[in-house]
């Protein structure tokens, strides 16, 4: 009886020692730029960030509030707009005020939250929206002050950050990169507190 008594308890602590590992928050992976990879810096937006050199911010397909980056085999495609586009990673930072606030996300949706490799924190949810998948990035940037108001306004800053996919194949086959690219987005506004 000891002894069945002792295996009990033994299984009871590794059950309990293995569910508390389940439940420890997983931070992602330290993602390396190679040096390569160009830099994108937009005053505008109000944010840079660095992207493969085989890729291209797609200006055409831009607003000033919200920039395309795209894979490198859909790069020449004709298109009127970015959900035209196999796949894509779209930005949108604080320029006009589009990025005060903090985590932006339609209700419903089941989200995560986590930290870049960068260390920002970010909540992160996924959809599908006739037939596309989306996820969605809302990415804390700090406070910024901006100045001219009297008194200053400071206020909280984040960046949206979305990679769509027309198939989960294109999700899978781009989103190691895309994730790079979202890990050195970035302000670029240096009053950020």
């Amino acid at each position: 009886a000891g002894v069945a008594l002792a295996l009990l308890l033994v299984a009871a602590v590794a059950f309990t020692g293995i569910r508390v590992l389940e439940q420890r928050p997983v931070r992602p992976t330290s993602t390396i730029v190679p040096p390569d990879w160009k830099e994108y810096r937009d005053q505008e937006a109000d944010l840079s960030f660095r992207y493969p050199p085989d890729w291209v911010v797609r200006t055409d397909l831009a607003s000033a509030a919200y920039l395309v980056i795209v894979p490198a085999e859909f790069r020449d495609r004709r298109v009127a707009k970015s959900p035209d586009l196999p796949f894509v990673v779209g930005v949108s930072g604080g320029g006009g005020g589009a990025g005060e606030g903090y985590y932006r996300m339609a209700a419903g949706e089941q989200a995560a939250t986590g930290r870049l490799p960068n260390s920002r924190a970010y909540t992160e949810w996924a959809s599908v929206v006739n037939g596309r998948r989306y996820q969605d990035y809302s990415i804390d940037a700090g406070r910024v002050c901006r100045p001219g108001a009297s008194p200053p306004k400071c206020v909280a800053h984040s960046i949206r950050a979305t990679l769509a996919a027309d198939t989960a194949a294109l999700m899978d086959r781009y989103r190691q990169v895309a994730m790079a690219i979202v890990g050195t987005l970035a302000p670029r506004c240096r009053s950020a507190m």
